[in-house]
């Protein structure tokens, strides 16, 4: 489980990292890339903290704590300059999270096999 701990240090760092930087030219322009972007990256979150979470009440605390963390970071890119929160981005941060609790619960058993294949658990 200590790998997994690492895999969601890094997926947040990557989120909050794309989240909270100076926009440059080329991402002026907005994209479905970009809501695609949002919706993995929180999917991917989502599936690797659930795998922490043992009880049903835990996992409803992990999609609690994980929505707020994508409300967070679109609230906070209001103090970034060049940079404005967007609903659409938040819906996309949001779905990707319920994606990934369904991949999570439908695919469990594959997602344990493949790690420990790979030696991440």
């Amino acid at each position: 489980m200590k790998k997994i701990k690492i895999i969601i240090v890094f997926i947040l760092l990557i989120i909050t990292y794309h989240s909270l930087k100076l926009p440059d030219s080329k991402s002026l322009t907005l994209h479905i890339n970009d809501k695609l972007g949002h919706f993995l990256a929180y999917a991917s979150l989502a599936t690797h903290v659930l795998f922490l979470c043992n009880l049903r009440k835990e996992k409803l605390i992990g999609i609690i704590l994980m929505i707020s963390y994508g409300f967070l970071m679109e609230l906070l890119q209001g103090f970034v300059p060049g940079r404005d929160p967007s609903g659409l981005d938040m819906i996309a941060n949001s779905s990707g999270i319920l994606v990934g609790l369904v991949i999570f619960l439908m695919f469990k058993k594959q997602i344990i096999a493949l790690y420990k294949k790979i030696h991440v658990l």
